[in-house]
């Protein structure tokens, strides 16, 4: 529901016609922390802007979390809504949102025998370990950049900002491994879920950077 939600806002924004004040408009191609993406922007005068674009993750990560490899699965597409402020030439401050309907995936890649707090358990035992980063739906932006793709016939495009996420849950599920009706397993699987929420809990911003080009019309 809530993706459908979301891809509903940017598709209606999408098929728009540009607001009666716009003058120009640009479409902006970049790749960066929220993975490949487009913009579409109208400029309102010389100090003025607006954008919205969607971004992807075209493939799946591989990394280790106390001692246990994961493949994440960012949560992808998400959605951006940018007001730009153009302070001299290019260079403008942002701020809007960064929707993003789905969560953070990390899919366990238990090959061997790998410690669950402390405790070592065979791929057997554990099954089919997931874990999910649970953060806001909206999370607030701000950053600076360079580029005015609704003015300008061929540009560069740059976004450095952060997005305000807030404190991120984290939850820790196996299933299907012949250890995980024992209260031992249980125990630790739920202090090692525990162990990464700590981590995780003073990341309360995701970096945005996106580097591209633009095409004005």
């Amino acid at each position: 529901m809530k993706k459908t939600f979301c891809i509903s806002i940017v598709a209606a924004i999408a098929v728009s016609p540009l607001p009666a004040h716009a003058q120009g408009a640009g479409i902006a191609f970049h790749v960066g922390t929220l993975g490949v993406g487009a913009d579409i922007a109208a400029a309102f005068g010389s100090h003025f802007g607006l954008r919205s674009g969607f971004n992807f993750f075209p493939t799946d990560i591989d990394i280790t979390v106390s001692d246990i490899p994961y493949q994440i699965d960012f949560a992808s597409p998400t959605f951006t809504f940018v007001l730009d402020l153009y302070l001299v030439g290019p260079l403008r401050l942002s701020g809007g949102g960064v929707f993003s309907p789905d969560d953070i995936v990390l899919a366990g890649e238990i090959t061997g025998p790998v410690p669950i707090n402390g405790t070592v358990y065979s791929p057997s035992q554990i099954g089919t370990l997931t874990g999910t980063v649970l953060t806001n739906e909206l999370s607030p932006y701000a950053g600076i950049g360079l580029g005015n793709p609704g003015r300008s016939k061929f540009g560069f495009f740059l976004d450095l900002g952060v997005a305000f996420h807030g404190t991120p849950g984290f939850t820790l599920e196996a299933v299907g491994g012949s250890a995980s009706t024992l209260l031992q397993f249980q125990s630790d699987l739920a202090a090692e879920a525990q162990s990464i929420r700590d981590d995780l809990s003073n990341i309360i911003v995701y970096p945005v950077v996106a580097m591209g080009f633009s095409i004005g019309f």
